[in-house]
């Protein structure tokens, strides 16, 4: 009975240690930082990226994330859409679309793109963005009205 039990326990410490093994592997081969490149999105190596790749390596990257203390979650609302990235709706990226879109993504953060945050310092409205009449102030009406405008454009091109 207790060798039995002992080839059992063996058999599950295998099994896990294996299953711990692939999971490491699978976040070794994501960058910590940066843009990741495609060869690590098309998993099944067909030469595109699904929308179900683009999710997986987009979960394993939060999850990276998170386990190194740099808050994946609270940073998945900025993170790149599938959409954002197939521009033809074809539902798959070819090498040249992921490419361009990861210089879109880069620009944007740069501040000088033309999607969200363009024509704005770092990102961020400037206050020429919202002094829609150019009187030198901001009324609440006119705020709400740039407010409502910057929104719209953001949800076109993917952000929440």
């Amino acid at each position: 009975m207790a060798t039995r039990e002992r080839t059992r326990s063996l058999v599950v410490t295998i099994a896990l240690a294996g299953m711990f093994a692939s999971a490491g592997s699978a976040a070794a081969d994501l960058p910590s930082r940066g843009p990741v490149p495609f060869a690590t999105y098309d998993s099944n190596g067909d030469g595109f990226i699904s929308e179900a790749e683009f999710a997986a390596v987009r979960e394993r990257r939060m999850a990276q994330r998170d386990e190194t203390g740099m808050s994946g979650r609270r940073r998945a609302a900025n993170a790149p859409t599938f959409s954002s990235f197939d521009r033809d709706g074809d539902g798959r990226l070819t090498r040249e679309e992921f490419r361009a879109g990861q210089r879109v993504r880069m620009e944007e953060k740069r501040g000088g793109g033309q999607g969200p945050g363009a024509g704005m310092q770092g990102g961020r409205p400037t206050f020429a963005d919202f002094d829609l009449d150019g009187d030198g102030r901001i009324g609440k009406a006119e705020f709400s009205r740039a407010r409502a405008t910057r929104m719209g454009e953001r949800a076109q091109d993917g952000y929440p």
